[in-house]
């Protein structure tokens, strides 16, 4: 319930954010069940209040996992829960630390006492009016792969890509991305996203960090569009 609060309150925060020409977030929030040890922990030297136990280490796995305006829960969280939850959706994954395939579900709603529910909104993919190749390579941690894969741009939105794929990248890979400007002559344009959706042919690529101003003029560029429509 506090997860879905949480994501319905980035509405208004970004409407305060537009008003002082500040630019949207988003997040996303991974939520797991179990024992820790919460408190002050440290010495008289120094001493923070922290969080420690596998359940904690696994909520972060299950955020990695997560796009913005997602909420992602455990499968051992849904247990727990004595108020009805409504699903979008569920997979398994294989995450560091754990010996067995672990189920996350997305959340969208939950029932009385709590009654919340939140939907997402999404910017409509549209086909790109211009030639453009994306640099793409897959991140491992912190670490860029070496190789580096090129993928013409089929269609784009503020939020997404669809890529021309031909099987290399799999479901839920981080990657980085290259794009050149529309402008001759410019250094390419760094972004970050994760692979949603694979299949017939293409890849659909949630971005995950863009550099809002610049992103904004390369979108534009590709669409013929004006700055403001591109969003």
């Amino acid at each position: 319930a506090c997860a879905l609060s949480m994501q319905k309150a980035m509405a208004e925060l970004n409407t305060l954010h537009a008003a002082e020409g500040m630019p949207a977030l988003e997040m996303g929030i991974g939520i797991s069940s179990g024992e820790v040890v919460v408190g002050n922990i440290g010495s008289e030297r120094r001493t923070k209040y922290g969080v420690i136990g596998n359940a904690a280490n696994l909520a972060a796995r299950i955020e990695a996992f997560s796009t913005g305006q997602q909420v992602l829960i455990s499968s051992e969280t849904l247990d727990r829960c004595h108020a009805a939850v409504e699903s979008v959706r569920e997979f398994e994954v294989s995450v560091k630390g754990v010996d067995h395939p672990l189920r996350i579900i997305e959340v969208s709603a939950i029932h009385s006492p709590f009654d919340v529910r939140f939907t997402p909104t999404w910017a409509e993919l549209r086909d790109v009016q211009k030639e453009a190749v994306l640099e793409v390579s897959v991140l491992d941690g912190k670490s860029v792969s070496e190789k580096v894969l090129r993928k013409p741009l089929c269609a784009v939105s503020r939020q997404q890509a669809l890529l021309e794929d031909a099987g290399e990248l799999q479901l839920r890979a981080d990657v980085r991305l290259l794009a050149l400007h529309v402008d001759e002559g410019r250094v390419p344009m760094e972004m970050y996203g994760k692979v949603t959706a694979v299949g017939d042919g293409t890849v659909t690529l949630r971005f995950t960090s863009i550099l809002l101003g610049e992103t904004e003029a390369y979108l534009s560029g590709l669409l013929d569009l004006p700055q403001e429509a591109a969003e």
